[in-house]
């Protein structure tokens, strides 16, 4: 995977209201099935791996390159219990950041971990990600996974976000168990070859940040262009010949300026204020005018009065 192949994939989605997101998550995809950078045979051998991970069950993956090994959540990794930190305990700035179920929610100076860590929302923002990459205080509402050696921390955190922890989520309050997530599988590549993969999500992950930029910009034009095009076409003093110019503009611009839901809104507006002021149908000379109905209609208004 390069930046041309994933512009080529972006072309094919660029209208769909999530195209980024998707980008993102496809790139993910493939950088934990060992898809997205090319396996080195100097690296260490599957067999090595697993003698350094020393999971009960590690198996081999017939999807996955031969270096890698393959398991449970649960073999290899810890959820570790937050520990709760109350309000009046916790600072504004500080040596160590505190987290919550998703982000940090204050300071202190005594760390409950020195480890780099992912922290897991618990309850509340269950399954929410966070990444730490030095001592950190994790409240009772989250776990706290401290990276393995044979794990890179940014690959770590990258294989969390694909195990997808939040649709395993459940209650009114949402709330993540540990024993739900450990029966997830995860993948293990030899270590230089995460440090390959988290260098190539890097830079793919920042031309995905350029092109939502770049496409924040392209939606910002379509709606002022979309509201510029319809006002014209509701504008009162608008001549006969001039409306319909304006009318075969809008109608042939139609699909370029409505390409999303809430762009229609304006659309529907336009419809009704043309409708209401007579812009919307031709007129029938044999149709009888408006001053005979409002004659008949002040004959009918007095008959209820009498």
């Amino acid at each position: 995977m390069n930046a041309a192949r994933l512009l080529d994939l972006y072309d094919r989605v660029a209208d769909t209201p999530d195209a980024i997101d998707r980008l993102r998550r496809f790139v993910i995809d493939l950088a934990v099935r060992g898809k997205l950078v090319e396996q080195d045979p100097t690296d260490e051998p599957a067999s090595e791996l697993a003698a350094l991970i020393r999971a009960v069950r590690v198996v081999r993956n017939s999807n996955l390159p031969d270096s890698w090994c393959h398991t449970r959540v649960g073999e290899i990794l810890d959820f570790r219990y937050g520990k709760g930190l109350k309000v009046s305990e916790r600072m504004d700035a500080g040596p160590v950041p505190v987290y919550g179920s998703n982000g940090i929610v204050g300071y202190t100076d005594e760390p409950l971990t020195t480890r780099p860590s992912v922290i897991v929302g618990r309850k509340g923002s269950a399954g929410a990600l966070n990444k730490c990459d030095r001592s950190s205080w994790t409240t009772d509402v989250a776990y706290f996974v401290e990276a393995p050696r044979f794990f890179d921390l940014d690959f770590l955190y990258l294989s969390l976000v694909a195990v997808d922890l939040k649709h395993l989520a459940k209650g009114v309050k949402p709330g993540l168990s540990r024993s739900d997530a450990y029966r997830q599988t995860i993948s293990v590549p030899p270590l230089a070859e995460q440090h390959r993969i988290v260098v190539k999500v890097s830079e793919l992950v920042a031309l995905c940040d350029q092109l939502e930029e770049t496409r924040a910009e392209r939606e910002d034009i379509r709606d002022r262009l979309t509201k510029a095009n319809l006002a014209r076409l509701t504008a009162p003093d608008t001549d006969e010949p001039t409306f319909r110019g304006h009318a075969r503009f809008a109608i042939h611009a139609l699909p370029a300026l409505t390409a999303r839901a809430d762009q229609v809104k304006y659309l529907r507006q336009a419809i009704l204020s043309l409708a209401v002021r007579g812009k919307l149908v031709e007129q029938d000379p044999a149709d009888e005018p408006a001053s005979e109905l409002l004659e008949q209609i002040a004959v009918k208004k007095a008959q209820l009065l009498k």
